[in-house]
C-alpha cells in the first residue's frame, strides 16, 4: 500500500488544519527518517505492507498530479492506495474510514479523482470540526490552538491505526472498526 497524507508544503503550514495529512505522516514515521524527493512529492519507505508514505509538494489543490505521478512511477493502481486529510464534517478528535464517494467539497480529494479518473480508493478522514463564523478557505490555513491539540493527537493516534488496519486486513475490516462510532450515530 502507498500512503498519502495530504497538506500544503512550506513551514507557513505547519500545523494547520488542512494539514492533517503531513502530521499524521510524520507521526507514522520514526524520527529521523530521511525522504526522498522528486518535482512532485516527499517519498519516505515504509514498514510492512504499508511501504511507501508520501507527501505531495504540489499544495493541497493540486495533490492529484502527485498521486498520479507516484502511481505511474511504481505501476500501482488507486486501489492499493491510502488517502489521510482533513474532514470538517467530522468533529476533532475523530476519523472515517471511507471507501469510494464524492469529494464533499475537498479540493484536494477533488484533483485526485480528476486526475485518476475514479473515486475507488481508501481513505481516512480526519476530523476538524465545523467551520465558525470565517470562509472554508481560512478556516483550513488556521493553526489548531493549544486547547485543541488533545483532541488532535487522539484522532492522529486513531489515524494512524486504521491506516494500518486498512494496509493489512482491507478497507472493510477498518470501516467496521473505526466507523462504529459514526454508524450508532447515524452519519458514515
Amino acid at each position: 500500500m502507498i500512503v498519502f497524507g495530504l497538506g500544503n508544503p512550506g513551514l507557513k503550514y505547519r500545523r494547520t488544519r488542512h494539514n492533517v495529512g503531513f502530521m499524521l505522516i510524520d507521526r507514522m514515521l520514526s524520527p529521523g527518517r530521511t525522504g526522498k524527493r522528486t518535482a512532485k512529492s516527499t517519498e519516505y519507505r515504509g514498514r510492512g505492507t504499508a511501504e511507501l508514505f508520501v507527501k505531495p509538494r504540489t499544495y493541497m489543490n493540486l495533490s492529484g498530479l502527485s498521486v498520479k505521478d507516484v502511481l505511474q512511477r511504481t505501476k500501482r493502481t488507486p486501489a492499493d492506495i491510502i488517502v489521510c486529510h482533513d474532514d470538517k464534517d467530522i468533529p476533532l478528535g475523530e476519523i472515517r474510514v471511507k471507501h469510494k464517494g464524492g469529494a464533499a467539497g475537498h479540493n484536494g480529494i477533488q484533483s485526485i479523482i480528476d486526475e485518476l479518473k475514479t473515486d475507488g480508493f481508501a481513505r481516512v478522514r480526519i476530523g476538524i470540526s465545523r467551520l465558525p463564523d470565517m470562509p472554508l478557505s481560512e478556516y483550513v490555513l488556521e493553526k489548531f490552538s493549544e486547547d485543541e491539540i488533545p483532541e488532535l493527537e487522539k484522532a492522529l493516534a486513531t489515524a494512524e491505526k486504521a491506516v494500518m488496519d486498512i494496509a493489512k486486513n482491507g478497507i472493510i475490516s477498518a470501516q467496521n472498526k473505526y466507523n462504529k462510532k459514526a454508524i450508532t450515530g447515524g452519519n458514515t
